[in-house]
C-alpha cells in the first residue's frame, strides 16, 4: 500500500546519521554513543530510516521498515507472528526470514494457509489455533470470504466493519492455544521478535504469554481503541515501553520494547 508519505530533502548531516545505521553504528538498548553523540536507531527521523531500509517489500504499511530498522537487520533471529495470514503479502516477518536467514513460528486461526507457508517459507513452523488466555474447548472463529484478514473470533465486531455482508461470513471451529503452551511445547527458548495482530484478541494473547521468560526485544502489536488501555496496562506492568517515534509513523500499531 502507498504511504503518501511526502520526503524531505536530507542535510548533510541526515546523509551522516544514515551512513552511520547502515554501518551499524546504532544497536537498540545501547543508548548515545558518547563519541559522536548518537541516539539509538528508533530515535531517528523517519525520512532517515526510510533511505537506509527502505522502500518496504512486503509489509502493509511501514511496518518491515521500522523493524528493519530496530533490528539494524541483524541475522539469524527468531520471531512470533500471531495472525500471520498469508505466507508474504502484508507480512511484517517475510522480510526477516527470506533476507536475514531468521526462523520462526507463525500462527493463523485458518487451516488454508499452511501449504504456503510449508512450501515457500522453510524456516517457519505454521500452525492454525485461535491464541487466546485460556486453552481448551476449540473456538468459534469467522471467516470472512471477501477479505480473511478481517476474519474475527468476534462476529459483532466483524459484523460491525464497513461493508461487511453477512454471506460472506463463515463460522469453523478452531483449536485454542495459549502462546506459553505453544512455545514450551516447540522448545523455544527465546523470542527476539512478536507480532501480534488478531483483530482485538490481543489482550487476550498477551495474558496467555510470559514475557519475561522469552525476554523478546521488540514487540508490533495492532492497537483498537478499545483494547488500548488492556495493552498498555500488560507491558507497564512489565517493563516495556512504547517506541514513540514509531507512534509517529504507524497508526495502527504499538511498537514495545524493553525499558531501559
Amino acid at each position: 500500500m502507498a504511504s503518501g508519505r511526502t520526503r524531505r530533502p536530507i542535510s548533510l548531516a541526515a546523509v551522516s546519521a544514515v551512513a552511520a545505521l547502515a554501518a551499524g553504528w546504532w544497536w537498540p538498548g545501547s543508548g548515545s554513543r558518547s563519541s559522536a553523540g548518537a541516539l539509538p536507531a528508533w530515535t531517528a527521523p523517519f525520512d532517515e530510516i526510510a533511505s537506509a531500509y527502505g522502500p518496504k517489500l512486503y509489509s502493509q504499511e511501514h511496518e518491515e521498515t521500522l523493524i528493519r530498522a530496530f533490528f539494524q537487520d541483524r541475522r539469524d533471529g527468531f520471531f512470533l507472528d500471531v495472525g500471520a495470514s498469508h505466507y508474504q503479502h502484508n507480512s511484517t516477518t517475510y522480510y526477516l526470514e527470506e533476507h536475514l536467514g531468521w526462523r520462526g513460528i507463525a500462527v493463523d486461526a485458518l487451516e488454508e494457509f499452511r501449504g504456503d507457508y510449508e512450501r515457500f517459507r522453510q524456516g517457519t513452523r505454521f500452525f492454525a489455533f485461535f491464541v487466546t488466555d485460556q486453552a481448551g474447548a476449540p473456538k468459534d472463529f469467522f471467516r470472512y470470504q471477501r477479505d480473511t484478514r478481517i476474519s474475527s473470533g468476534s462476529l459483532e465486531r466483524l459484523r460491525g466493519l464497513p461493508r461487511v455482508k453477512d454471506r460472506y461470513i463463515t463460522a469453523v471451529k478452531v483449536p485454542s492455544v495459549t502462546l506459553d503452551q505453544l512455545l514450551r511445547a516447540q522448545g523455544i527458548e527465546k523470542v527476539d521478535f512478536v507480532s501480534l495482530d488478531i483483530e482485538g484478541f490481543e489482550p487476550e494473547a498477551l495474558e496467555g504469554f510470559d514475557i519475561e521468560r522469552y525476554r523478546p526485544d521488540l514487540l508490533c502489536v495492532e492497537i483498537q481503541a478499545y483494547t488500548r488501555d488492556r495493552v498498555l496496562s500488560y507491558f507497564a506492568a512489565r517493563g516495556y515501553e512504547v517506541i514513540q517515534p514509531y507512534a509517529e509513523v504507524d497508526p495502527v500499531n504499538l511498537y514495545f520494547r524493553r525499558s531501559s
